[in-house]
């Protein structure tokens, strides 16, 4: 019961917002679940109080309810009384194969054929293929190259056999970079992906002008990345975000980034959660550690 008492200091202290009473309550409730997704973001933080390990042992042991726990492999528990472990194995070829058709039903399966091909042939293509977000965003690229391609050829009158052989060079474009590059395509792709579903595409720039017309906001994101992984930190401080603003305030002092426009437009990409306003009041974080550690290399 003393434990129970403290769970919403607990969860404070690791920078879980919003929580409540009636949330531990639901977890204490019989055949309650407590799932910890991205566990490995927090781990520096129990590691370094032993009352925070008590705590999560507590929860581990209660017969009463259930606990999940996802992490990167790296991350070690010893403080845990024999845990179950599971490997998440990602999509399996059957599922990738399946939710690609799904994706293009309503358009020339050939396409939904030619980025599975593509797809197979390229090792690096194929391992990242098993992971939902990238092969949502490989479907995202293909679809947006055949856009472009069919309004240029309704332009120029092009016949029907030249379109595939289009879209196929298309395609090959991902294979031939690096993955550097690759993951750079990726993110610009996402914010594009963003920022059409916030703004409508009244304006929308394409992924040569993201990440110039965005500077300020592409290198506050780059360094407040950096920043957070510099001090250990994936759930990112109040204290990390006023100096990174500070910095691009300085950098950038004909264009205030705390001003309502600018600040919409960081939301509009979908990368820095946990900040509704300018104003630094509760941790953020990055919805996927990748996105975090892309950032802070693309600052270096």
């Amino acid at each position: 019961n003393d434990i129970k008492s403290q769970w919403s200091k607990i969860m404070n202290a690791l920078n879980i917002p919003e929580w409540d009473t009636d949330d531990t309550n639901i977890v204490y409730s019989n055949g309650g679940l407590l799932v910890l997704d991205g566990f490995d973001e927090i781990a520096n933080e129990i590691n370094k109080k032993p009352g925070l390990q008590q705590w999560l042992r507590y929860c581990t042991e209660n017969a009463n309810y259930s606990v999940i726990i996802t992490s990167r492999p790296n991350v070690k528990y010893s403080y845990l009384k024999n845990p179950k472990l599971f490997n998440v194995i990602g999509l399996k070829s059957q599922d990738i194969r399946k939710y690609v058709c799904t994706y293009f039903r309503n358009d020339d399966q050939r396409q939904a054929e030619n980025l599975l091909r593509k797809l197979n042939s390229s090792p690096n293509l194929k391992l990242l293929s098993h992971t939902p977000l990238y092969l949502r965003l490989f479907c995202y690229i293909t679809r947006q190259q055949l856009i472009k391609t069919r309004e240029e050829e309704e332009e120029e009158e092009e016949e029907e056999e030249k379109k595939e052989i289009q879209n196929i060079s298309l395609l090959d474009e991902l294979n031939n970079i690096s993955i550097s590059k690759l993951y750079e395509k990726l993110l610009v792709c996402y914010m594009k992906w963003n920022w059409i579903k916030f703004n409508g595409t009244k304006y929308n720039p394409n992924e040569q002008e993201m990440f110039s017309i965005f500077e300020m906001e592409i290198d506050y994101l780059s360094r407040i990345a950096w920043e957070g992984l510099k001090d250990g930190q994936a759930v990112i401080s109040c204290e990390i975000q006023e100096r990174v603003l500070n910095i691009i305030n300085n950098k950038y002092p004909r264009e205030h980034i705390s001003v309502i426009s600018q600040w919409s437009r960081i939301n509009s990409f979908g990368f820095l959660q946990g900040q509704e306003s300018m104003n630094p009041i509760n941790s953020v974080y990055f919805p996927h550690l990748t996105f975090q550690e892309w950032f802070a290399a693309y600052h270096l």
